[in-house]
């Protein structure tokens, strides 16, 4: 079911539309109402929103003024505007600013029906460009990830976790020159088989120390945005994420495997449900709480406390993809005693409330 936002401040109309009894039939479901585009733009950052039926003229900020903040803010969903007949230049100039259509008051069932129609046929048209450009995308990673260099890969990947910048970078070297190897002068090829590259020896270093996907973001994109197709700047650009890697295996100590900050950062994503303290986690690796802050705040640049409300947000982000939590809920299983200070945190560390990442993901 595609979703509908209904945005109209009379309210005989709102009522006559959540009568229509063919929402479900075309494909719609009702998902919420407003009195105007402030109000239905709010509405947006909650929830995904497939079509909007709108009044033109409305008190605060009308129908025009919203379609050009949904182009300003690049919310992608089709409008339909209800207009009247002496709205009708104003529909027409929504239509120029890519308005879908209009339904001209007082509008009958089967007026509302053939508009859905339509509407339903772009959105499944744009479904399945979207669905195939995935694909495409997918294969593309599959084709290209033949061609991975993988013994200059593996190479890289245990110089990496060695923790030996040198060596490190002496493997980079080579993995770049294999990299050439492959696709020549081809640059687009060349700099999607570098991404590829990244990826993976990003994915290494993960597997091995799965909270580091937690703490650090290891993504590889428009990295080439300034090369312009710049050979130098090409290699510059790789080797500077690599030297950002062995940056995070030197700040975690990964390269040892008794270091204290890697048992530390393992132990905290191991026990995100649990109510940690410094003291839990100084109990843990036997030193005293004042060296164990210390240290981690001299390794990591960030205090113990930070990384563990990093790592239990995470966590909370994963509680909300996989199950059907309340706020209460998240907040007495990652251990808080206060549903609104957990909220706080969890808006803190995600831009949004628990209900906001909820209906986004």
């Amino acid at each position: 079911m595609y979703t509908v936002l209904l945005v109209d401040d009379d309210r005989s109309m709102l009522y006559m539309l959540r009568r229509y009894k063919g929402w479900s039939e075309h494909g719609f479901v009702i998902s919420g109402e407003a009195c105007d585009g402030r109000e239905a733009l709010a509405l947006l950052n909650e929830k995904k929103i497939d079509l909007i039926l709108s009044d033109i003229k409305m008190p605060g900020m009308d129908g025009m003024e919203l379609v050009k903040e949904l182009s300003r803010l690049e919310i992608d969903c089709t409008v339909v505007f209800l207009s009247t007949v002496g709205d009708f230049e104003h529909a027409r100039q929504g239509i120029r600013l890519g308005v879908f259509d209009y339904l001209l008051k007082p509008f009958d069932e089967q007026a509302i029906g053939d508009v859905l129609n339509r509407v339903k046929d772009q959105l499944d048209e744009q479904y399945l460009h979207e669905a195939k450009s995935k694909f495409e995308k997918r294969k593309s990673e599959d084709i290209l990830g033949l061609y991975v260099p993988r013994e200059a890969v593996a190479e890289l990947s245990s110089a990496l976790l060695s923790g030996n910048r040198d060596d490190t970078m002496l493997a980079a070297e080579k993995t770049y020159d294999e990299i050439l190897k492959v696709f020549g002068e081809d640059d687009l090829k060349t700099e999607a088989l570098i991404q590829v590259v990244l990826v993976n020896t990003g994915e290494k270093i993960c597997s091995a120390n799965p909270f580091i996907s937690k703490v650090e973001k290891l993504t590889f994109e428009n990295i080439f945005q300034q090369s312009c197709g710049n050979a130098d700047q090409r290699r510059h650009a790789f080797l500077s994420q690599i030297a950002r890697l062995s940056d995070i295996v030197q700040k975690y100590e990964l390269e040892r495997k008794e270091s204290v900050i890697r048992s530390i950062c393992t132990f905290v994503l191991d026990h995100a449900e649990e109510p940690l303290t410094l003291e839990a986690v100084a109990n843990e690796v036997h030193f005293r709480g004042d060296y164990v802050g210390k240290l981690f705040k001299k390794k990591t640049g960030r205090r113990l406390s930070e990384y563990i409300t990093a790592i239990k947000m995470e966590h909370a982000k994963y509680l909300l993809r996989t199950g059907d939590y309340k706020n209460y809920e998240l907040c007495e299983k990652l251990s808080y005693n206060d549903s609104d200070y957990f909220c706080s945190l969890f808006k803190k560390h995600t831009g949004m409330t628990p209900n906001e990442y909820k209906n986004c993901v």
